[in-house]
Parts: C-alpha cells; sequence; structure tokens
C-alpha cells in the first residue's frame, strides 16, 4: 500500500504532532510505503511548494490513500480526489472538530473514506454537525508510550517542591497559547479556584506548559 501523510511541521511541539508523529511511525513499522509532505510554515510560498509537492506525487505516485491530517488540507483533498480518484482520510482533533465548517470543508468530510476521531467528546461533536457520517467514523484515541510514562510511588522531592503533602491537587498540562485557552480549561479553573477554596482549602492548583499566554496565566 501507498499512502501519502500530509502534515504541518511535525517539528513543532503539540498535541497534534505528537499524535502524527506516533501514527506515522505506526504505520511505517507495518511496512506501508510512506511519503511525507509537510507545511513548514504558513507563508505563501510554503503553501505553494507544499501543494505542488501533493498535487506531483498525487499524479505520478499512484498512491492507494492520502491522509489528511488537517482540516485546512481538506479542500485540496477534495479536489484531488475530483481529479484523481485517489482516496483520503481525513482526521480531526479537538477545536477543528466543533468550530463551523465552510460549505468546502463540509463537502469534503462528506467526500472523505473515512474520518479519524480520537476521542467520546469528538464524536459527539462531529455527529451533531454531521450525523449523516457516522458511518465513516473511526475511532482512533490518542496512544501513551507506556515506556515512557507509567504509575509510579509518590515522589517525596515533587512534594516538597510544590509543597502539594496532604493536599488535593489539580493538575493541567497544556499548551499555553492565546488562540487556544478557552478550550483547554484552565482559565476557568483559575476563575473558579476562589469559591473551591472555601470548600476545599487544602487544595494545589498546578499548571505545566509553555506559550504566549504564560505571561498573562502568572
Amino acid at each position: 500500500m501507498k499512502i501519502v501523510f500530509i502534515a504541518s511541521d511535525l517539528n513543532q511541539f503539540g498535541g497534534i504532532q505528537i499524535y502524527n508523529h506516533t501514527l506515522l511511525n505506526a504505520i511505517k513499522e507495518q511496512e506501508k510505503e510512506v511519503t511525507l509532505i509537510e507545511l513548514a510554515n504558513a507563508q505563501l510560498i510554503s503553501k505553494i511548494l507544499f501543494t505542488l509537492k501533493l498535487v506531483w506525487r498525487t499524479i505520478t505516485g499512484n498512491p492507494n490513500v492520502i491522509f489528511c491530517s488537517h482540516i485546512g488540507f481538506a479542500p485540496l483533498c477534495y479536489i484531488l480526489h475530483k481529479i484523481t480518484g485517489v482516496s483520503y482520510v481525513m482526521a480531526l482533533y479537538g477545536i477543528d472538530v466543533s468550530a463551523k465548517k465552510s460549505s468546502i470543508e463540509a463537502k469534503a468530510l462528506r467526500a472523505a473514506q473515512s474520518v479519524i476521531l480520537i476521542f467520546d467528546w469528538a464524536k459527539k461533536e462531529f455527529h451533531n454537525q454531521f450525523p449523516d457520517l457516522d458511518n465513516k467514523v473511526f475511532f482512533l484515541p490518542s496512544p501513551v508510550d507506556d515506556t515512557r510514562f507509567m504509575i509510579k510511588e509518590k515522589s517525596e522531592y515533587l512534594e516538597e517542591r510544590y509543597n502539594t503533602k496532604g493536599k488535593k491537587v489539580i493538575l493541567t498540562v497544556a499548551r499555553l497559547a492565546s488562540v487556544e485557552h478557552g478550550n483547554k480549561g484552565y482559565e476557568r479553573v483559575l476563575r473558579a479556584l476562589p469559591e473551591v477554596l472555601t470548600t476545599i482549602p487544602n487544595i494545589k492548583y498546578i499548571m505545566v506548559g509553555k506559550g504566549d499566554e504564560m505571561p498573562r496565566m502568572e
């Protein structure tokens, strides 16, 4: 099987990039022939080169399927499908699931071979917008590498460092980006904490992450 995998720059750090890295490696382990085409940045020249590479690879490489890892690429996959007949799989994650789709994006989703979603909330949101596409939804959760992440005994060092011994802990691990803060939920936790403290006075909120929101959150 020949697969063209299109994605935004996988060298960037974020949940979607990690998910796509993991999925791409899993596909390669199945000994499939995979061609990765990345959009390096949002500059016009990068978008033109990305489009030309995808068109050229689709026409000359005769792939079995295109894996489309971003809703922004969906219209391009839709047009290529109409011209060449090559099928494509569409992946959606979080914000892009709930966001209102343009007419061309909606057409692209309906023409996709399947739509990959990664958690239950996304399945419900997608159904609310596209109930006619339930038969196309493929559920592929984001995995955890259990060779790196595992349940361990509580760390006395961390308890001492963050003064959490004997306290209830709320933890947020996220990219602190202004474009996403309303969806990550950490600002709502901060607003709620004064009221929570009246009932649970020994609570501690720990935020882990970087981004342009950090100065405001501090």
